[in-house]
């Protein structure tokens, strides 16, 4: 792998202030610290992209592989970096992709990495499609429990960050987007997004949450609204999603695990999907706060064990 020697004098330029791109020469003025292991710059004298190993600055070589007539199973890799590191607080990279556009030229798209699996063949597929296959794995041992509270596995971070000037339309973390245009294929399940928490040995010590919504507000204003959860209104309330046989919802919940909600909630309706079962006497066994809707009356809960209703009549 090709290096840069360091062992000329270098002048100290903290990691806050140090451009992301610079020459040969300034690169080699850097006085760099033990914590800056794996630290990235873009050298343009080389035109490549050096990372700190912690002695010399070494480039990440990118070999250009081209087959247009593989017929077997194998991995085909424009870049393939390995970075073995046996310091502690070492930083390896992998892969590191990244499009860069300055001047006072208006900008268009520019992607820091690219992917796409297109399968073209006319004889269908066995197996699955990734687009983008990122896996975040920690099979090592921890005999003396030297893994920080912090310590935490990522298997995607997306992140979308403004630290500049002017206005901007969408800003977006992470844009999942799953389209079916094709007239003569049928989707089994079409869904944007499926998170799955897997947990079949082990402890965990604090909570299970599949899903998190998590905002951390500032000192920023919001001129609109604020919601945890936004859904589309793409369909009319009344009749559904056109071309759907079935029932439209909005949220469908099959767990039989109650919801808790600390907050009022705000709906144009409210339908049971069945008439429930009158409890059988006054006192008969409930939770404070229960409401049942049967076919002769509303029943609420008013303290454990108590209720009283509200018989329903014609008219």
């Amino acid at each position: 792998m090709a290096s840069i020697n360091t062992s000329t004098s270098k002048t100290n330029t903290t990691l806050a202030v140090r451009p992301d791109r610079a020459t040969s020469d300034e690169i080699l003025s850097w006085e760099m610290e033990y914590n800056e292991l794996g630290s990235i710059v873009f050298n343009t004298t080389t035109s490549e992209n050096n990372y700190w190993n912690g002695t010399e600055w070494s480039a990440l070589i990118s070999n250009t592989i081209v087959n247009n007539e593989i017929g077997t199973s194998g991995v085909q890799s424009g870049l393939d970096v390995i970075t073995n590191s046996s310091l502690k607080g070492a930083y390896n990279v992998g892969v590191y992709a990244r499009s860069y556009h300055s001047g006072n030229v208006e900008g268009s798209y520019n992607y820091g990495a690219y992917n796409k699996a297109d399968m073209q063949g006319t004889d269908g597929y066995d197996g699955v499609l990734y687009g983008s296959y990122n896996e975040a794995r920690y099979s090592g041992e921890d005999p003396n429990s030297n893994n920080a509270t912090w310590s935490s596995l990522y298997g995607v971070q997306a992140k979308a960050r403004v630290t500049g000037s002017g206005d901007i339309g969408y800003m977006i973390g992470n844009n999942v987007s799953s389209e079916h245009t094709g007239a003569n294929a049928d989707v089994q399940w079409l869904q944007g997004q499926h998170t799955t928490v897997k947990h079949t040995a082990g402890t965990v010590s604090g909570n299970i949450a599949v899903n998190i919504l998590d905002y951390d507000g500032g000192a920023g204003t919001v001129a609109g609204d604020f919601a945890y959860l936004q859904i589309q209104a793409d369909g009319q309330p009344s009749t559904g999603v056109s071309g759907v046989s079935g029932e439209s919802r909005a949220i469908n919940s099959d767990s039989a695990l109650p919801s808790s909600f600390n907050g009022e909630i705000f709906a144009e309706g409210f339908r049971v999907n069945s008439m429930q079962t009158a409890p059988s006497s006054a006192n008969s066994i409930g939770v404070t706060g229960t409401v049942i809707v049967a076919s002769d009356a509303i029943y609420v809960c008013t303290a454990t064990n108590v209720w009283v209703k509200a018989p329903l009549v014609s008219f």
